[in-house]
């Protein structure tokens, strides 16, 4: 649900809370090793934990990232620099920004989120593309393409799925965003995930040829 640019989410009342249907360490198999895990938006103390028991659980330290469910506001920094403390790459969407003012301008926060262990932040700005923000001096804006607009559920999903599968591949960090590009631009164009279901990599060939060349 929507309130002006503001993203809630509302449970069903007969269904299960967001807490009991976010899956825990104990759902990882012990012999799973992989390179990296994307943690999906749960109830902010829970991917804290969750983040911990990844760490102490997978010896091969994965790379580990995030998509946030609570609101960043003035009053919740402190918790939110702990639970970025944890991982490695941020995908934070402007829908989850609480003021206006940082909206618009976001780079002093996330400033402030960068250090320790998070290294490089993904500002989504919708249909304007976004900024990827490693240090106050070092960030790389990118452009959302599509060939077409249907539905842009899943949108930012896809684009963290492109991005962290260019990382994976030794990329260097334009052309992950490009391929994080190509890879939204499939989930936009139909509804639901047709767009992705019916896509396949010749395609994403072509498309990340056609926009960005070789």
């Amino acid at each position: 649900l929507y309130e002006g640019a503001i993203r809630r989410v509302v449970h069903r009342l007969e269904g299960a809370t967001h807490l009991q249907a976010s899956p825990s360490a104990d759902d990882l198999p012990w012999s799973w090793q992989p390179r990296a895990i994307h943690l999906a938006p749960m109830p902010f103390d829970h991917q804290v934990r969750l983040a911990d028991d990844v760490r102490s659980r997978i010896a091969q330290d994965p790379l580990l990232t995030l998509d946030p469910f609570e609101l960043l506001t003035p009053t919740n920094l402190d918790h939110w620099q702990n639970l970025t403390s944890k991982i490695d790459l941020l995908f934070l969407s402007q829908d989850e920004m609480a003021s206006a003012p940082t909206r618009l301008d976001p780079l002093p926060v996330l400033h402030q989120l960068l250090g320790r262990r998070l290294g490089l932040i993904f500002y989504k700005q919708g249909s304007r593309g976004g900024i990827a923000v490693r240090t106050p001096s070092d960030r790389l804006a990118w452009t959302a393409r599509a060939s077409q607009v249907r539905d842009v559920t899943g949108a930012g999903d896809a684009f963290a799925a492109g991005v962290l599968a260019g990382l994976l591949q030794k990329q260097a960090l334009e052309r992950a965003l490009e391929w994080g590009v190509v890879s939204a631009s499939f989930a936009i164009q139909d509804q639901g995930a047709r767009g992705l279901l019916e896509a396949d990599p010749e395609a994403a060939r072509g498309r990340l040829h056609d926009w960005f060349g070789s």
